[in-house]
């Protein structure tokens, strides 16, 4: 970041400013954080610009939701678990037709249909490999 004078108003202010994505961070410093930070097929971690996810936030009282963000500009798909046992929170098989994204964070593997309308989150946790759906969510479903 640079500072510069600035004589209308008088002082200092930035002059520009950047960020990291945290997955450009070493685990041990995201970890600890909220941030869930997937892999692709090889294992090296993916920026959060390609693929997120994140718990909903408990004061707009969505705490027991996952919400998850797939892909970059106009082509991104908000995807959203609801708290069981809401329609689409219940574990099912993954149906006919979904392919896997290659990408995983911990025992989670996302499978899309497509059009990219729906996401399953396969576990892998379990022996029979269930999967919860994920429709695609309504714009301002989550709140900052």
């Amino acid at each position: 970041m640079a500072a510069k004078n600035h004589n209308d108003p008088p002082g200092r202010r930035p002059q520009t400013s950047a960020s990291s994505d945290p997955a450009e961070l070493p685990p041990n410093l995201t970890n600890p954080l909220d941030h869930e930070i997937w892999t692709d097929p090889p294992g090296k971690r993916i920026p959060v610009t390609q693929l997120s996810s994140h718990r909903g936030a408990e004061h707009c009282e969505r705490h027991s939701a996952h919400f998850q963000t797939m892909g970059n500009g106009q082509d991104t798909k908000l995807h959203a678990r609801a708290p069981p046992p809401l329609p689409g929170g219940r574990p099912a098989p993954p149906p006919a037709g979904t392919h896997d994204t290659g990408h995983r964070f911990k025992h989670r593997q996302p499978w899309l249909t497509h059009p990219k309308t729906k996401a399953y989150i396969r576990t892998t946790d379990r022996a029979e490999g269930r999967a919860e759906t994920r429709p695609q969510a309504k714009t301002g479903t989550t709140c900052t």
